[in-house]
């Protein structure tokens, strides 16, 4: 699996997704590429579960004030999570 930056996307390009995959000692965020349908990371994270990182003030990182909230968030399970999650 290519890995991709989503810094190579526009600010308002994909759809943005974040991986689930249990036990891993990281989760992935990032966009999917509406023209190509890669995925493109945007950060790893430290994860204890399947949920996606808060900011300081308790709400999604994807709600943030600097990223418009998505129309959906995909929430990447076996087997894709897995591939990408194991490609880092």
């Amino acid at each position: 699996m290519r890995i991709r930056r989503s810094n190579t996307l526009a600010d308002d390009e994909g759809t943005v997704f974040v991986t689930c995959v249990p036990n891993s000692p990281i989760q992935v965020m990032g966009r999917r590429d509406p023209r190509t349908g890669e995925l493109c990371v945007g950060e790893v994270y430290v994860l204890n579960n399947c949920e996606p990182p808060t900011a300081s003030d308790g709400h999604p990182l994807v709600l943030s004030a600097t990223f418009p909230a998505p129309a959906r968030v995909l929430k990447l399970r076996q087997p894709v999570g897995y591939r990408l999650v194991l490609s880092l």
